[in-house]
This record gives C-alpha cells, sequence and structure tokens, in this order.
C-alpha cells in the first residue's frame, strides 16, 4: 500500500485525507517515516532515518514487534503546521508537543491530550478535544 486518498471517517472535513505511516523502533529508540508495507512477501517497512534506507522484514532478520506503527490521523496541529500522528501529545492551545514514545515525560502534565488510535470510540473523544484545542484538518 503506498500512499494514497481514501475516504475518511463520516465528518464532512475529513471526506478525504492522506494515508500516511510512522513507526518507533522501541530499539534505537527512533521515529521514522513509513515509506511502503507489503503484507504478501512479509511485511516490509521501507524506512528512512535520513542517512540511509532501513528495510525490516519479518522473515527471523528482524522482529516487527520492536516496532510501534503509527498511522496519520488527518489533523494538523492549531497552527497547521504539523501533522499528527497516532500517539501523539498536544498541549491545551492544540501545539504538538512530542508523542509517547519519545517525550514520554510528556504523559505527566495533564493538560496534555495523547491523539489516539483511530476507528476507537477513544479516536472519536481524542478527535472531539483535539479539535476543541484548535487542531483542524487540511482543507
Amino acid at each position: 500500500m503506498d500512499v494514497e486518498s481514501v475516504e475518511g471517517s463520516n465528518r464532512k472535513n475529513m471526506s478525504q485525507r492522506t494515508i500516511k505511516f510512522r513507526a518507533f523502533d522501541n530499539f534505537s529508540k527512533k521515529m521514522y517515516p513509513v515509506y511502503q508495507l507489503d503484507f504478501e512477501t512479509g511485511y516490509r517497512q521501507d524506512l528512512d532515518d535520513g542517512v540511509r534506507n532501513v528495510h525490516v522484514l519479518t522473515d527471523g532478520q528482524v522482529s516487527i514487534d520492536n516496532f510501534v506503527l503509527m498511522q496519520f490521523t488527518g489533523l494538523h496541529d492549531k497552527n497547521g503546521l504539523e501533522e499528527l500522528f497516532e500517539g501523539d501529545i498536544i498541549d491545551s492551545q492544540g501545539q504538538k508537543r512530542g508523542n509517547k514514545y519519545e517525550t514520554p515525560s510528556l504523559l505527566t502534565e495533564k493538560t496534555n491530550l495523547v491523539i489516539e488510535g483511530l476507528g476507537t470510540k477513544a479516536w472519536r473523544d481524542t478527535e472531539q478535544k483535539a479539535m476543541d484545542r484548535g487542531c483542524r484538518y487540511s482543507e
């Protein structure tokens, strides 16, 4: 599956969104953009760490359990500058502050909000709270 537009939730302002993923490597403690997922040949992620492309295969070379896959929600922060993925943390002003994997210390601040996984009741609640803080879908 490559990046593409698909039908989103039932909200008018999310009628189409770009599908993007990123992955957090629990071993290196780094976040990587994901360019391709291929489930036919053993779940391959093409990750770019800015220096080289890393090909992660689940055929015994690297355990996919080392990675946390997160999807782009379609939302942007209050200023429209930062894309919001599952696991991101926004403050009370709608600004992206980090994510629960790279900056877990932000979880202790009670006014911060973690963007929950798409397709769940928790996501619907999170989406509304994020929009109440000024986060929006791009036009």
